[in-house]
């Protein structure tokens, strides 16, 4: 018997992804598709999620998450926090004037590879928030900005996230932050109950 708890934007659209990725391969058709995304909206539950799923090729929600190859964001003279879905892309092109971005990885699992996030920003700062375990290369090409990034002290830990940082920018500041997830986040993977 699972306890209820509340399911999180991260599973929700993790099982959307295997749900795209059927249709994308003709499994399912649209009709199939956009009635299983609107269940998998009321869902309450992690097993109703499976049972969305359940006759899918893949049906481990934790497989499905699906990779853009590449995603566009601009920001002008704005402040915008970016989470999600919205992150995973192997490239993320950022184009950003007299603004204030925040990204926060810290709940998203992204598989194992490379990603890179393309900075071209006047005037602008950005904040990227990632789990302790990504690894940041950094290759701006900046002028009059600043780029703070953490020390890393890889020793014998296994990289196998790397953000790779891009781009130009000129009057910016970049401050990429090692965070632990919310707490809130870390509490509800800690309440997670299933009972067999």
């Amino acid at each position: 018997m699972e306890i209820q708890k509340t399911l999180t934007p991260s599973e929700r659209e993790k099982t959307i992804g295997c749900l795209t990725n059927a249709f994308g391969a003709d499994i399912i058709n649209l009709d199939e598709f956009e009635s299983r995304v609107e269940s998998v909206h009321v869902a309450k539950t992690r097993k109703e999620l499976h049972q969305i799923v359940a006759d899918l090729p893949t049906e481990n929600i934790d497989d499905c998450q699906t990779i853009a190859e590449s995603e566009n964001i601009a920001c002008n003279m704005g402040n915008r926090t970016i989470a999600g879905s919205m992150l995973f892309a192997k490239k993320l092109n950022i184009e950003a004037t007299s603004s204030s971005l925040n990204l926060d990885y810290r709940n998203v699992d992204l598989p194992d590879g490379v990603y890179e996030i393309h900075l071209s920003s006047v005037g602008s700062s950005f904040t990227i928030k990632l789990p302790e375990k990504y690894h940041v290369e950094n290759r701006i090409s900046s002028k009059s900005s600043s780029i703070k990034e953490p020390k890393i002290a890889i020793g014998n830990q296994k990289i196998s996230v790397v953000i790779r940082l891009a781009g130009n920018i000129e009057g910016s500041s970049v401050n990429v932050v090692k965070a632990r997830k919310p707490f809130w986040s870390r509490w509800l993977k800690q309440s997670q109950i299933v009972a067999t």
